[in-house]
Protein backbone atom coordinates (compact mmCIF):
# COMPACT_ATOMS: atom_id res chain seq x y z
CA UNK A 1 0.00 0.00 0.00
CA UNK A 2 1.06 3.35 -0.81
CA UNK A 3 1.03 6.42 1.58
CA UNK A 4 -0.92 9.54 -0.18
CA UNK A 5 -1.17 12.58 0.71
CA UNK A 6 -4.33 15.47 -0.05
CA UNK A 7 -5.46 17.93 -0.25
CA UNK A 8 -9.77 18.91 -0.85
CA UNK A 9 -10.78 22.38 -2.02
CA UNK A 10 -14.34 23.77 -0.67
CA UNK A 11 -15.28 23.21 -4.78
CA UNK A 12 -15.48 19.52 -3.71
CA UNK A 13 -12.41 19.58 -5.90
CA UNK A 14 -8.90 17.16 -4.58
CA UNK A 15 -5.63 16.18 -5.37
CA UNK A 16 -3.62 13.73 -3.75
CA UNK A 17 0.18 12.81 -4.53
CA UNK A 18 1.74 9.78 -3.38
CA UNK A 19 5.51 8.71 -1.91
CA UNK A 20 6.72 8.58 -6.23
CA UNK A 21 5.32 11.63 -7.07
CA UNK A 22 2.37 10.42 -8.89
CA UNK A 23 -0.15 13.04 -8.70
CA UNK A 24 -4.20 12.31 -9.23
CA UNK A 25 -7.28 15.54 -9.43
CA UNK A 26 -10.08 15.19 -9.37
CA UNK A 27 -13.71 15.73 -7.61
CA UNK A 28 -16.00 14.04 -5.89
CA UNK A 29 -19.39 12.78 -7.11
CA UNK A 30 -21.02 12.84 -3.94
CA UNK A 31 -20.55 14.66 -0.59
CA UNK A 32 -18.17 13.25 1.84
CA UNK A 33 -19.42 12.45 4.94
CA UNK A 34 -16.43 11.06 6.76
CA UNK A 35 -13.64 13.79 6.91
CA UNK A 36 -11.06 10.85 8.21
CA UNK A 37 -10.09 10.46 12.02
CA UNK A 38 -6.80 12.44 13.23
CA UNK A 39 -3.17 11.07 13.34
CA UNK A 40 -2.76 12.77 16.53
CA UNK A 41 -4.28 13.63 19.96
CA UNK A 42 -6.01 17.08 19.11
CA UNK A 43 -3.42 19.03 21.13
CA UNK A 44 -0.88 17.70 18.96
CA UNK A 45 0.60 20.37 16.29
CA UNK A 46 0.21 17.69 13.85
CA UNK A 47 -3.04 18.14 11.74
CA UNK A 48 -2.70 15.27 9.25
CA UNK A 49 -5.92 13.13 8.40
CA UNK A 50 -5.38 9.73 7.11
CA UNK A 51 -7.56 7.83 4.75
CA UNK A 52 -7.52 4.72 2.69
CA UNK A 53 -8.89 5.33 -1.40
CA UNK A 54 -9.35 2.26 -3.30
CA UNK A 55 -9.84 3.50 -6.78
CA UNK A 56 -11.32 0.76 -8.92
CA UNK A 57 -12.88 2.75 -11.86
CA UNK A 58 -15.17 5.29 -12.67
CA UNK A 59 -18.74 4.86 -12.32
CA UNK A 60 -20.84 4.21 -15.07
CA UNK A 61 -24.01 7.09 -15.53
CA UNK A 62 -26.52 4.04 -14.17
CA UNK A 63 -24.69 3.89 -10.79
CA UNK A 64 -24.44 7.64 -10.21
CA UNK A 65 -26.83 8.58 -7.64
CA UNK A 66 -29.89 10.14 -9.50
CA UNK A 67 -31.70 13.38 -8.59
CA UNK A 68 -34.50 12.68 -6.55
CA UNK A 69 -37.29 14.38 -7.90
CA UNK A 70 -38.60 17.74 -7.08
CA UNK A 71 -40.81 18.17 -3.43
CA UNK A 72 -41.08 21.71 -2.15
CA UNK A 73 -38.82 24.12 -0.90
CA UNK A 74 -41.38 25.76 1.69
CA UNK A 75 -41.62 23.73 4.72
CA UNK A 76 -45.50 24.61 5.06
CA UNK A 77 -47.01 23.47 1.85
CA UNK A 78 -44.47 20.35 1.71
CA UNK A 79 -45.87 19.19 5.31
CA UNK A 80 -49.48 20.40 4.09
CA UNK A 81 -49.37 17.79 1.24
CA UNK A 82 -47.27 15.36 2.72
CA UNK A 83 -50.49 15.34 5.04
CA UNK A 84 -52.80 15.12 2.14
CA UNK A 85 -50.78 12.33 0.54
CA UNK A 86 -51.03 10.17 3.85
CA UNK A 87 -54.52 10.70 4.37
CA UNK A 88 -55.14 9.15 1.00
CA UNK A 89 -52.37 6.86 1.27
CA UNK A 90 -50.74 7.88 -2.14
CA UNK A 91 -47.55 5.94 -2.14
CA UNK A 92 -46.69 7.32 -5.65
CA UNK A 93 -46.84 11.05 -4.27
CA UNK A 94 -44.89 9.51 -0.62
CA UNK A 95 -42.23 7.49 -2.30
CA UNK A 96 -41.37 10.79 -3.99
CA UNK A 97 -41.28 12.95 -1.03
CA UNK A 98 -38.61 10.72 0.66
CA UNK A 99 -35.06 11.22 1.19
CA UNK A 100 -32.46 8.88 -0.55
CA UNK A 101 -31.70 6.71 3.08
CA UNK A 102 -35.49 5.94 4.65
CA UNK A 103 -35.07 5.06 7.98
CA UNK A 104 -37.98 3.01 10.00
CA UNK A 105 -37.32 1.77 13.38
CA UNK A 106 -33.80 1.26 12.02
CA UNK A 107 -34.60 -1.33 9.24
CA UNK A 108 -33.25 -0.67 5.93
CA UNK A 109 -35.48 -1.87 2.29
CA UNK A 110 -34.49 -2.50 -1.00
CA UNK A 111 -37.28 -0.30 -2.32
CA UNK A 112 -39.43 2.44 -0.97
CA UNK A 113 -42.57 0.39 -1.50
CA UNK A 114 -41.24 -1.87 0.54
CA UNK A 115 -40.65 0.39 3.88
CA UNK A 116 -44.14 1.96 2.98
CA UNK A 117 -45.91 -1.54 3.36
CA UNK A 118 -44.23 -1.66 6.80
CA UNK A 119 -45.48 1.89 8.08
CA UNK A 120 -47.67 1.60 11.27
CA UNK A 121 -50.68 3.81 9.16
CA UNK A 122 -52.62 4.28 12.47
CA UNK A 123 -49.79 5.74 14.32
CA UNK A 124 -48.68 8.00 11.19
CA UNK A 125 -51.88 9.11 11.60
CA UNK A 126 -51.93 9.87 15.02
CA UNK A 127 -48.87 11.82 14.83
CA UNK A 128 -49.18 14.06 12.16
CA UNK A 129 -52.94 14.93 13.97
CA UNK A 130 -51.82 16.01 17.41
CA UNK A 131 -47.86 16.27 16.98
CA UNK A 132 -45.72 18.84 17.82
CA UNK A 133 -43.93 20.20 15.48
CA UNK A 134 -39.69 20.93 16.23
CA UNK A 135 -36.96 21.76 14.33
CA UNK A 136 -33.15 21.40 15.45
CA UNK A 137 -29.57 21.81 13.41
CA UNK A 138 -27.55 18.31 13.16
CA UNK A 139 -24.03 18.32 12.87
CA UNK A 140 -22.88 20.02 9.45
CA UNK A 141 -25.84 22.41 9.84
CA UNK A 142 -28.25 20.90 8.19
CA UNK A 143 -32.10 21.38 9.65
CA UNK A 144 -34.16 18.77 10.63
CA UNK A 145 -37.69 19.26 11.25
CA UNK A 146 -39.84 17.15 12.50
CA UNK A 147 -43.72 15.91 13.76
CA UNK A 148 -43.19 14.58 17.64
CA UNK A 149 -46.07 12.96 19.18
CA UNK A 150 -44.86 13.22 23.17
CA UNK A 151 -47.46 10.52 23.93
CA UNK A 152 -48.36 7.70 21.64
CA UNK A 153 -50.23 5.76 24.00
CA UNK A 154 -50.46 5.57 28.12
CA UNK A 155 -47.92 2.70 28.63
CA UNK A 156 -45.71 4.17 25.72
CA UNK A 157 -42.14 5.10 27.10
CA UNK A 158 -40.86 6.15 23.95
CA UNK A 159 -41.70 9.25 21.10
CA UNK A 160 -43.46 8.67 17.63
CA UNK A 161 -41.00 11.16 16.07
CA UNK A 162 -41.38 11.86 11.90
CA UNK A 163 -38.60 13.67 10.92
CA UNK A 164 -37.87 15.79 7.51
CA UNK A 165 -34.62 17.51 6.02
CA UNK A 166 -34.33 19.93 3.17
CA UNK A 167 -31.29 18.53 0.75
CA UNK A 168 -29.15 20.42 -0.64
CA UNK A 169 -31.73 20.82 -3.51
CA UNK A 170 -33.66 22.71 -0.84
CA UNK A 171 -36.52 20.36 -1.31
CA UNK A 172 -37.73 18.86 2.22
CA UNK A 173 -37.47 15.10 2.10
CA UNK A 174 -39.26 12.59 4.74
CA UNK A 175 -36.45 10.43 6.28
CA UNK A 176 -38.45 8.12 7.75
CA UNK A 177 -40.54 7.87 10.99
CA UNK A 178 -39.61 6.18 14.72
CA UNK A 179 -42.35 4.71 16.77
CA UNK A 180 -42.70 2.76 19.79
CA UNK A 181 -45.55 0.61 18.77
CA UNK A 182 -49.25 0.03 20.22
Amino acid sequence: MTDLKGQSAQDGSFSIADEDGDSWKGQFVSAVADQGSPAAPPESPVKEYPMRLRLVRDAAANELPQPLPPTNSDWNAFLASFKEAVQRRDSGVLIGMMGRNFDLQNQSFRTPAEALARVNWDQLDKTLARGVERSRTVPGGKTVNSVVDEHPCPTCVYQVMIPFRQDADTQWRWLGIVYPGD
